[in-house]
Parts: structure tokens; C-alpha cells; sequence
């Protein structure tokens, strides 16, 4: 079953591509007119893994850089499941795989994690350039 994030992402991708491409990648059959909406489903949910990986981020469908990056990423999955090769669809894919690295770079990461520790700065180190040594009375 797919994620909510994945309908909302196949919603986004159908709104920005235009049918026939999107007809195109998702069908063997050249006759076929409709868009089969389960490969273009599964080629969303396997975009958002990446993105999550790769970016460091959960996909938020209200932030129009992840739709961005994740619409290119759905299209760059659609034409790897075709099998297709060409020094455009691998551009593509660099692509995909750069605005994601980069938006890791840009922006503060979401750590997934199920620990109950919780983050808290680090209040201040101690003086290491002060001298230690502490004087005591000889014993007689």
C-alpha cells in the first residue's frame, strides 16, 4: 500500500506532466491512452525513499523544493523502470540525485530515529588553557 506522501507526490506529477509522457513511461502497450496509476505510484514511492536517503528529509508536499526535486525524481524513476539509456535520462538522474544532496547541505537534516534521548546544546567547555596545578603544603 503506498503512502500518503506518494498520493500526494502522483497528484503533483500528473498536475506538472503532460499525459502522453506520462502514458508513455507507465505503459508497455503503445496503444494504451490512460496512465497506469499503480507503476506511477510505485515510481513516486521509490522517489520518495530516495529523497528521504539522500536529502536527509521527510517529504512535505506544502514545500516546493521537495515537490520539485521529487516530481524530476518520480520521471527519473518512470524512465529506469522503461530501461531506458540516454546521456538525458542519466542528466536527469544526476540531477535528481544532486538537488537532493544539495538540499542535505543547505538545510538542518530530520533525524529518524525512535530513541527517547532528546538533543540539547552543549552549555560551554571547560578552560583548557588555564593552568591546574594546585599547590599543597608539604607534609613533615
Amino acid at each position: 500500500m503506498a503512502s500518503v506522501e506518494a498520493t500526494q507526490l502522483l497528484a503533483r506529477v500528473k498536475a506538472r506532466i503532460g499525459n502522453k509522457i506520462l502514458v508513455n513511461l507507465t505503459n508497455d502497450d503503445s496503444s494504451v491512452t490512460v496512465v497506469d496509476d499503480n507503476v506511477l505510484l510505485a515510481a513516486c514511492d521509490d522517489c520518495l525513499g530516495q529523497f528521504n536517503m539522500e536529502s536527509g528529509h521527510a517529504y512535505d508536499d506544502d514545500d516546493i523544493m521537495h515537490v520539485s526535486i521529487c516530481v524530476s525524481g518520480a520521471l527519473a524513476m518512470l524512465e529506469s523502470y522503461k530501461g531506458r539509456s540516454s546521456s538525458l535520462i542519466q542528466q536527469n538522474r544526476k540531477n535528481f540525485f544532486a538537488a537532493c544532496q544539495s538540499l542535505r547541505n543547505k538545510t538542518p537534516q530530520l533525524f529518524l530515529t525512535n530513541s527517547q534521548l532528546q538533543r540539547s546544546e552543549q552549555k560551554g567547555l571547560p578552560d583548557m588553557d588555564r593552568s591546574r596545578t594546585v599547590f599543597r603544603k608539604k607534609r613533615r
